[in-house]
């Protein structure tokens, strides 16, 4: 079976062959049909299985890549690699015509960190991707998703204004920045000053990212591709590391400085491109013969950058070796296979240090420990004067403790739910909408829309008849794509779209059109991918006070934090109001309140503290324990 590579699927051109069809009529009469149709490769008897073992066989292909690369000088995982080298070349074969994962995922686990309790977000990968452009929406997704799927916690796409909405729909689970602009929409005497505010935006995040991917779906267009640049050089000054893939490569070629003697970037090729970066460093055509060798040539000329080059055998070298993987994958070469795996890369670039520790069941236990943990709280704190949900809640603490290492590896929830039922409202057929609870959540902006929808749809599946969001006229359209179970009013502003002298009475009218239904909720959440534009936390300051007012209940995350940090009178003194802070919104906290850092030695003494400063306002420190204080007394799960 020949090779073929993306877009040999669709040529039209090559031989034909005469199928002869025979029809057996009435008359016992053989009468042939003959039916001329183009020559199917690969054989079509065998497309399914060759479809399934293929793509099986190209992911772990690739992973046996990054595996191979980013193993570095740990023995352990190289002695791995070495003793298994046999079984991953036949993993495309194994028994029943199936792929056999096992070798490769013990592998891949010697070398993922491990999670736990006592983690937090962004410690397992924060990573970004350069691209998306008008045309251009489904490469940058690939990417950014894959990282996620493959385990990092935070994933950026930075993007063109028209692309970011699309973006967005496709997963709520993204952080999309529609930053980056085209020449249409830049007028050549604001060129300039708009390349230095899209530079200066990329800057900011900048040093948060552990891995950096520069090309899906970017396009080619001169003035974005100049921005681009720039953001490249940033990111090496900075030493991030970055994958170049699609027309990253296109520009990179145009452009070899930008990686050039960059031990941290890696560049994945496909035919085409590797055809034209042999042409350029090289000055010379692709020579299939000594493939290893020119590969070997061409990293070293461009200073120890390492080159995955794809194909029918995989080749990488940094300019001192080659590897191959010559596993067969799937004769299907399509688009998004190569903005997968540069998102995959991403987090092999984190976990350049081997840890064994055992991912999936930590994984999997993690997470259901912190569902049960979150429930415990939300009974505690709403049980209220409820004696028996109190005697319920103290006869089953252990019970509850003890759930997340239930038999198997598995969680118990029995006791939570027999818990919960006994403070939820009961369902009949007399009750009417609205009666099980109505919320709103207050956020959502240009760049951030996948929290407000987490928060909002929680509270949806949780058992709340009606759930409302009020986010920024950018952010509305998106978050409406999520579910159509969500009430959307996008009703608040950012400063980029008010100019200074409508501001006092944008402001007025944002909180008229609040309070119109501020009287309907039972409760309000502040902060979920609120942003921290200043004139939209002005706006939502004044949303908080008439919330107060009204004597809503209001639980503040995300942003609101930041905002309540910088504004301590908006919660002080509110027993109705609830904080839920991340270990760098406690420690902001702390030291705005108590003027001091945070002093995990006496843990729970500090939050009571810090609780009791803010006037009784509880306070639910997330962490490997959660600290629960309401400044007159304090539990811990």
């Amino acid at each position: 079976m020949r090779y073929t590579h993306r877009g040999q699927l669709g040529d039209s051109s090559g031989p034909s062959v005469g199928i002869e069809r025979s029809v057996k009529r009435r008359t016992s009469k053989n009468v042939v049909f003959p039916t001329r149709l183009r020559a199917i490769k690969p054989n079509p008897n065998y497309f399914w299985e060759n479809f399934m073992v293929g793509n099986s066989a190209a992911v772990i292909r690739r992973q046996q890549f990054l595996v191979r690369c980013l193993g570095g000088g740990n023995n352990s995982v190289n002695k791995n690699l070495h003793n298994s080298s046999l079984r991953m070349q036949s993993i495309g074969t194994g028994a029943g015509g199936l792929t056999l994962e096992s070798d490769v995922i013990n592998i891949l686990r010697s070398i993922t960190p491990s999670l736990g309790p006592s983690r937090h977000k962004g410690q397992a990968g924060k990573i970004a991707v350069v691209g998306g452009c008008r045309e251009y929406t489904g490469a940058p997704y690939f990417s950014a998703i894959s990282a996620l799927k493959i385990g990092a916690d935070l994933s950026h796409v930075f993007c063109t204004k028209d692309a970011a909405p699309v973006i967005k729909g496709y997963s709520p689970e993204l952080i999309v920045h529609p930053i980056l602009e085209e020449s249409y929409g830049v007028r050549d005497e604001y060129k300039r000053s708009t390349s230095d505010k899209v530079i200066a935006e990329v800057d900011k995040w900048m040093g948060r990212f552990d891995c950096l991917v520069v090309g899906p779906g970017l396009g080619r267009d001169p003035f974005l591709l100049d921005c681009v640049s720039e953001i490249m050089k940033h990111a090496r000054e900075s030493n991030v590391p970055i994958v170049v893939d699609g027309d990253g490569l296109f520009l990179v070629t145009n452009c070899l400085d930008l990686v050039r003697d960059y031990h941290l970037a890696v560049l994945t090729p496909n035919i085409n491109e590797y055809k034209r970066l042999v042409q350029k460093v090289l000055n010379c055509e692709v020579n299939d013969q000594e493939g290893p060798q020119q590969l070997l040539s061409l990293a070293k000329g461009l200073g120890g950058v390492t080159i995955l080059r794809k194909g029918e055998s995989d080749y990488i070298s940094n300019g001192e070796e080659v590897s191959a993987v010559n596993i067969f994958g799937s004769p299907r070469r399509c688009g998004g296979q190569g903005d997968i795996l540069s998102g995959r890369q991403l987090i092999f670039f984190f976990c350049v240090y081997p840890n064994p520790s055992s991912f999936w069941e930590n994984f999997m236990v993690g997470n259901s420990a912190a569902v049960i943990r979150r429930q415990q709280f939300l009974v505690r704190c709403l049980g209220g004067g409820n004696s028996s949900v109190n005697k319920n809640l103290h006869n089953s603490s252990l019970r509850m403790q003890s759930i997340v290492t239930g038999a198997g590896g598995l969680t118990l929830e029995s006791d939570v739910i027999n818990i919960l039922r006994s403070i939820t409202p009961s369902l009949g057929p007399s009750r009417h909408k609205g009666q099980a609870g109505k919320i709103a959540v207050v956020g959502g902006c240009r760049e951030y829309t996948g929290a407000p929808y987490f928060s909002a749809i929680s509270a949806l599946k949780i058992g709340a008849d009606l759930s409302h969001v009020f986010c920024t006229k950018d952010a509305a359209p998106v978050i409406k794509g999520y579910s159509p179970e969500l009430i959307v009013h996008p009703i608040l502003e950012e400063s980029y779209s008010v100019r200074d002298e409508y501001k006092r009475s944008t402001s007025d009218k944002v909180i008229a059109e609040v309070d119109k239904w501020m009287g309907r909720f039972d409760c309000l959440v502040v902060g979920p991918g609120l942003g921290r534009d200043p004139f939209l936390l002005d706006c939502v300051s004044e949303i908080m006070k008439h919330a107060r007012e009204s004597n809503v209940p209001i639980v503040v995350d995300g942003d609101g934090l930041f905002l309540v940090t910088n504004c301590l009178d908006l919660v002080r003194d509110y027993h109705l109001a609830v904080l839920t802070p991340n270990i760098n919104e406690y420690k902001r906290l702390v030291q705005k309140v108590l003027n001091c850092e945070v002093n995990d030695q006496d843990g729970p003494q500090q939050l009571l503290s810090l609780a009791k400063g803010l006037g009784g306002v509880t306070i639910l420190r997330k962490g490997e324990s959660d600290y629960i204080s309401n400044g007159e007394e304090g539990t811990f799960y």
